[in-house]
């Protein structure tokens, strides 16, 4: 999480204004607005953030779960705020009628170069809602998900408004981030320097060694590299192979070289 500090220095270099510091200031300071409940079709449950340093909600594992893990492991994402405060929406209903109420979105997201609310939404559910309310959700032309109402709520305070949708999960990259998330509570001082250097040397010299290969070694610790993998020591490539799958598993010294 960002300190005072920095979190002044980020709305500097955002040019926010001061009701749209004040509006972060605010979600940054409370609890969520609602507690999360589960359905038939979902389970819902907490997730203990590292990044955040409290327990994160979600209302289910198959969808805001998974972004929980996306936003808990993206380097761009600074802090991630469950349920906060509601937004106001106001669109034309289908029939043309008015409709104006509170919303709350699943998170408000504070990345590097922007903040934005973000709404989680299965693509069954999209298709569903964008044939019941048009002007609420839609396709783009750029392909992708939008809230319009949730668009032009944001943009009174300079902030984004996504919907994600369970069609972006790369299940690959999930089920690794699931793999590897023991050794991301890891302090880098259990770790062993001539381990680490060992296995960092022969990855230098035999670029694209599959994972199999180099835990053949009986001098090296599997718990090492794991560890040195979740924390970008040596690179594989997440999004495409699978770590349980350890002979599919080329490992390179970084993404430059790989």
């Amino acid at each position: 999480m960002l300190d005072n500090q920095e979190f002044n220095n980020w709305c500097r270099t955002q040019h926010l204004s001061r009701a749209a510091q004040a509006l972060i200031s605010e979600i940054r300071s409370t609890n969520p607005s609602r507690r999360v409940t589960g359905g038939r079709k979902n389970v819902c449950g907490s997730y203990p953030s590292r990044k955040m340093g409290v327990t994160i909600q979600f209302e289910s594992h198959r969808n805001e779960l998974a972004c929980i893990y996306e936003l808990e492991n993206d380097p761009s994402v600074l802090e991630y705020y469950d349920q906060p405060k509601p937004i106001e929406l106001v669109y034309l209903a289908k029939s043309g009628r008015k409709n104006r109420h509170q919303y709350t979105p699943d998170f408000f997201i504070i990345r590097t170069d922007c903040a934005l609310w973000c709404e989680c939404k299965t693509e069954q559910e999209l298709n569903k809602l964008t044939e019941l309310s048009p002007n609420r959700y839609c396709k783009g032309s750029d392909d992708k998900w939008h809230c319009p109402p949730g668009e032009d709520y944001a943009r009174l305070y300079s902030f984004d408004f996504q919907v994600w949708s369970d069609a972006q999960i790369n299940w690959n990259f999930q089920q690794n981030l699931i793999w590897l998330e023991d050794y991301f509570g890891y302090s880098s001082e259990i770790i062993k320097e001539t381990e680490k250097f060992l296995i960092v040397n022969i990855v230098k010299n035999n670029p694209g060694i599959t994972l199999a290969e180099l835990l053949t070694n009986k001098d090296i610790n599997v718990d090492t590299v794991y560890w040195l993998i979740a924390f970008n020591e040596i690179y594989v490539e997440l999004d495409k192979v699978k770590l349980s799958q350890a002979e599919t598993v080329l490992i390179f010294i970084n993404k430059d070289v790989a």
